[in-house]
């Protein structure tokens, strides 16, 4: 997923805020933080990948097709 997500802000589309949650404990503080939102995105299990829409609370969950992805990101612009 790092490359599709490279690729849509390389063409301007968003610009994605990175977080590493295994070291970092307050990152993952931020992450649990989404957990209900995270919970649903990944059918009842923190998944990796995660992006969240902070703004929508919304995410989305897992290896995904670059088409999918893609929408996901422009559905949340709007």
């Amino acid at each position: 997923m790092i490359p599709m997500a490279d690729l849509l802000e390389k063409e301007g589309i968003i610009k994605f805020e990175r977080f590493e949650v295994w070291h970092d404990e307050k990152n993952a503080d931020r992450m649990r933080s989404f957990r209900k939102v995270a919970f649903e995105a990944c059918e009842g299990a923190l998944g990796v990948p995660l992006f969240i829409d902070e703004e929508r609370r919304s995410a989305l969950c897992g290896e995904k097709p670059f088409d999918e992805f893609k929408k996901w990101i422009q559905s949340s612009k709007k």
